[in-house]
């Protein structure tokens, strides 16, 4: 990866949790920091102001923040230092690029294995695996201060299982 605009780096992930903020002249360059494809152009994400968002893996994207012109559109190929837009102050106090690189791991998918014999039942002992499991995704999304999207849910039956195990599978 390269470095997406000339500039000073006024906050770093540890100070502002999310990532690079780079001071640069308003109407700097701001290059692709690498090859990859426009995943997202727009004002639609609240504290980015007009935003562009570069898809490089299957996993791994890189958000160019606070710029005063976009010159990409949602589809396009970029290669690494192509211009994708100019810094600018939008949504920020001064001139300046938010600059986040995001490697996501591959979905997973919890198992919660019950038993069938016991006290509670199989209904209960489903009902706590299933508070576990959103108290592990609640203390997830609060150690990275993001929000996770759960697009498909499925419980699983499985006989002879053991109360309370868990296990963590690559999507199919």
């Amino acid at each position: 990866m390269i470095w997406p605009v000339r500039g000073t780096v006024l906050s770093d992930f540890a100070k502002n949790g999310k990532g690079l903020d780079i001071g640069a002249a308003a109407g700097s360059v701001v290059v692709s920091a690498g090859a990859g494809e426009v995943i997202f152009v727009g004002s639609g994400v609240k504290g980015y102001g007009q935003l562009v968002i570069v898809r490089h893996t299957p996993t791994l994207v890189t958000a160019y923040g606070h710029n005063s012109k976009i010159v990409v559109q949602t589809g396009d190929k970029v290669k690494a230092g192509q211009k994708i837009a100019e810094s600018g102050n939008t949504e920020a106090e001064r001139p300046m690029l938010r600059f986040e690189v995001r490697d996501t791991p591959p979905s997973v998918r919890i198992e919660a294995e019950t038993r069938t014999t016991g006290p509670t039942g199989v209904e209960m002992e489903a009902i706590i695996a299933a508070q576990t499991a959103a108290a592990v995704i609640y203390d997830m999304c609060k150690a990275v201060q993001r929000d996770i999207v759960i697009s498909r849910v499925r419980l699983l039956f499985k006989d002879g299982g053991r109360s309370g195990a868990f296990h963590a599978k690559p999507l199919d």
